[in-house]
């Protein structure tokens, strides 16, 4: 009985230490290879980086930061996209957050806003900061963009809780033959899409921190499903479009993560992105 109940304690003790100081630091790629048979998506290697729920803040600090914009730097995206919760809660960290970021990525950024970037009316800091920073807005927006010879909208809305949320843009003139990409910080709000869902090809999303401590980590995600009762991963959203759920970078509340690594998520369209 003793040698149990100090092996139990080790592990427990073990466990702590791994999820306060090892699995919080220990970022991964989640790769994803998108095949678009849109007529007008010839990309030839186009490749965004999303990156969710930094909170930069006490948890997370600005030497953080210069690490995390490195290594997007090194995977050379095209465009980078943040999925918010950029910061925790701080007014003066908004400014440092997007003057860095801004400054150190060598790609176009755009970013939607997290429940916790809501930091006066409308999250009008954040938003002031992002134009100061040469970061694009995704709140209630899109832009038509292109690469190589393909034609693509990236579009988002505002916080599920905290913003508004305005699909006009996104579906407004929208070509048959243009991928959409679709950002909403909530992954929920794919619940709310209805039948506009066939026609979103990829949404991210994040704010769930795949639970951030994650005992049930060990088990395999269903693919085909609902938003609702999924913490990270992707889902299907009909035949060929599909969410991903990222598990962010950062942690919010507790300093931990347990079987939840934190992730940058790199979608790559290949040069030949024609079904077979």
């Amino acid at each position: 009985m003793l040698l149990a109940g100090a092996v139990a304690l080790l592990l427990a003790f073990a466990a702590g230490v791994y999820s306060l100081r090892v699995e919080p630091h220990w970022l991964r790629e989640t790769h994803l290879e998108v095949v678009n048979p849109r007529a007008g998506g010839d990309f030839r290697g186009l490749r965004i980086i999303f990156a969710s729920d930094i909170h930069m803040g006490n948890m997370f600090d600005e030497e953080r930061l210069k690490a995390l914009t490195a290594r997007i730097n090194e995977l050379e995206p095209h465009v980078v996209i943040l999925g918010g919760d950029q910061i925790s809660s701080a007014e003066n960290i908004t400014e440092r957050f997007y003057r860095n970021f801004g400054m150190q990525i060598n790609a176009p950024v755009y970013a939607v806003l997290g429940n916790h970037d809501y930091i006066g009316r409308g999250g009008s800091v954040a938003l002031k900061q992002m134009a100061h920073s040469g970061i694009h807005s995704l709140n209630n927006a899109a832009y038509d963009l292109r690469h190589g010879g393909g034609r693509f909208r990236l579009a988002g809305v505002g916080d599920l809780w905290m913003g508004t949320q305005d699909l006009r843009p996104t579906f407004n003139e929208l070509a048959d033959d243009t991928y959409l990409v679709l950002v909403s910080h909530n992954p929920e709000f794919a619940d709310a899409l209805g039948k506009r869902a066939r026609r979103v090809d990829l949404m991210l999303a994040g704010h769930l921190h795949g639970r951030q401590i994650n005992p049930a980590g060990f088990l395999p995600m269903p693919r085909h499903s609902r938003v609702k009762g999924h913490y990270c991963g992707r889902v299907d959203l009909h035949g060929r479009g599909f969410i991903f759920i990222s598990s962010g970078v950062g942690t919010s509340n507790l300093p931990v993560r347990f079987l939840a690594r934190p992730e940058i998520v790199v979608i790559d369209i290949p040069r030949s992105n024609q079904p077979g």
